[in-house]
């Protein structure tokens, strides 16, 4: 029976040789490779080896602005996405708008807990609790690459309407 030790990826030994091409090549070209898989196999390559795991929990950030600039062209544009804390995060002001209606109108409050809340102290001594999303599309994270790939942005071409409407922004 042929090993499977972490230094082999998992791989048999005989397949070492094929195994240490993909292993060594440059992290650039290991980038694109990975850049192109849907997001929802990035879970199954963490869990292939320690090579894997390391790369993309260094890299994360690195594979979804990539994968958002080559595939999501369009609508990182529309959505006037700039790099915070090293991920691309959406910054229209309507991306904002919705966040908070969907804060405020979607989530019952009863659903909200504590720590979703955040106090806002006010001149006359009231304390007001006020909702907040836990992780929302602004906030640097893979949000907003999900977001993308479930395709839950819905554009808007009647001249009567406004450009851009976000529907359904994290009810998936």
């Amino acid at each position: 029976m042929a090993s499977q030790g972490p230094s082999n990826c998992g791989w048999p030994n005989e397949e070492a040789g094929a195994r240490n091409r993909f292993t060594t090549m440059p992290s650039e070209i290991l980038l694109k490779i990975v850049s192109q898989l849907p997001s929802k196999y990035f879970l199954d390559l963490v869990q292939t080896c320690r090579m894997l795991r390391n790369f993309i929990k260094i890299n994360a950030s690195r594979i979804c602005n990539e994968k958002i600039r080559s595939e999501f062209e369009f609508e990182a544009k529309l959505l006037q996405t700039e790099l915070h804390s090293g991920w691309l995060v959406p910054t229209s002001p309507k991306v904002k708008e919705d966040e908070t209606d969907f804060t405020y109108f979607i989530i019952p409050k009863s659903l909200l807990r504590s720590s979703n809340q955040f106090r806002n102290f006010h001149l006359l001594g009231e304390v007001k609790e006020e909702p907040t999303i836990g992780l929302s599309l602004s906030t640097p994270s893979p949000q907003f690459l999900h977001f993308l790939e479930q395709g839950l942005l819905d554009i808007c071409s009647d001249p009567g309407e406004e450009l851009l409407a976000v529907l359904g922004m994290l009810a998936y």
